[in-house]
């Protein structure tokens, strides 16, 4: 294959799935004028408008569409034999670069932060940036390597290394009055005041045996748009909360929480470590990648 082509390709369809020339620009770690300049050439040799711009996004044209659909899996699978061979010359103490890390605050101090002694023991002239945003799409992590998500995986572009799920459990503050009603069964929770995350499911689902129940909460008492504020809000006494079984684990086991509906069983969530293709290549990213997966599976 041409490789001029190919460089243009691998532009197209990093503009294509961020939907930004500057994004693009910031995920390949070229200039954002040469990028544009890569979009104009491939879209002077085709003959063809790709995207539909605008102040601040582009969007696919029906012949852009069209080319991304035939040519997205010829970069990604490119990007990742890149990422497998990797760069020669570097290794172990020797690597050196910025790797930037991105995830829920609680997830990275909970879950990440701890390991990361000996990630920087094995390769100390690694530098980390940890950047903890509970909403995944604000401008200021756009530089992101690496991002720690929970829930089904739905980018392109992207390798997804499965992490330990997060088991859940349904708690309450042992102070609070509904926490010391006798639950035998969810439909009991009902009336009772509820703490939710805004990015949560309404619909908690419960499983016994063969009996599977489905809980709609309630307006809830506390709307949080963090995990830490959900948690918080719940030791509070403001609600009862599905929370995850590690991060209420020590308030259980010293009576501070109560785990309601014991027997009752709530499905874990998918946690995923997702690394743009492009950006396995570097050494740096690859050994942090590997690092965590190893860590965390």
């Amino acid at each position: 294959m041409n490789s001029r082509f190919f460089s243009h390709i691998e532009v197209f369809v990093a503009i294509a799935r961020t939907g930004s020339i500057t994004e693009a620009a910031d995920l390949l770690r070229l200039s954002k004028s040469n990028v544009s300049q890569k979009l104009v050439e491939l879209e002077q040799d085709l003959d063809l408008k790709l995207f539909h711009r605008s102040t601040r996004k582009v969007g696919l044209t029906q012949a852009g569409q069209a080319l991304l659909e035939g040519c997205s899996t010829a970069v990604d699978a490119v990007a990742h034999a890149r990422s497998e061979i990797g760069t020669p010359g570097q290794q172990g103490p020797e690597i050196t670069g910025v790797a930037s890390l991105g995830g829920s605050n609680i997830y990275l101090t909970e879950y990440v932060l701890p390991q990361l002694k000996d990630f920087f023991d094995q390769f100390p002239n690694i530098r980390v940036r940890a950047i903890g945003a509970d909403h995944p799409t604000d401008r200021e992590t756009s530089g992101i390597d690496l991002r720690i998500r929970v829930g089904a995986i739905k980018d392109s572009g992207v390798k997804a290394y499965p992490l330990k799920p997060i088991e859940r459990v349904i708690c309450a503050a042992a102070s609070a009055p509904f926490s010391t009603k006798s639950y035998n069964h969810p439909s009991q929770l009902a009336g009772q005041p509820v703490v939710l995350r805004e990015q949560e499911n309404t619909i908690w689902s419960f499983t016994q045996n063969a009996e599977m129940f489905q809980f709609q909460t309630p307006r809830p008492q506390v709307l949080a748009n963090s995990y830490e504020l959900c948690v918080q809000a719940a030791r509070m006494g403001h609600g009862i909360a599905v929370l995850a079984r590690d991060i209420v684990a020590a308030d259980i086991a010293e009576g501070r929480m109560v785990q309601l509906l014991p027997n009752w069983h709530i499905s874990p969530l998918p946690v995923s470590l997702t690394v743009p293709h492009s950006k396995l290549a570097k050494p740096h990213i690859k050994a942090l990648t590997t690092f965590l997966v190893d860590r965390l599976k």
